[in-house]
């Protein structure tokens, strides 16, 4: 029973539609966070990824010690 109610449940997953969703709720926090502070309109923008993927591989600089 509870093999069949996983099974159900794996494949109503739709990975466009969440990938979708994530990338639309990123979209509103960046909306948030840059409405939030209007004392510095100057500041320069950082760059957000895309999308979750490409956050993920993105690599990160690595600085070894002297």
């Amino acid at each position: 029973m509870a093999r069949e109610a996983l099974q159900a449940s794996y494949e109503s997953i739709d990975p466009v539609a969440l990938r979708r969703q994530i990338e639309e709720r990123q979209q509103q926090l960046h909306k948030l966070v840059l409405g939030s502070d209007k004392s510095s309109p100057s500041r320069p923008r950082k760059l957000l990824p895309r999308s979750v993927t490409s956050f993920i591989t993105q690599r990160a600089a690595v600085r070894l010690p002297n």
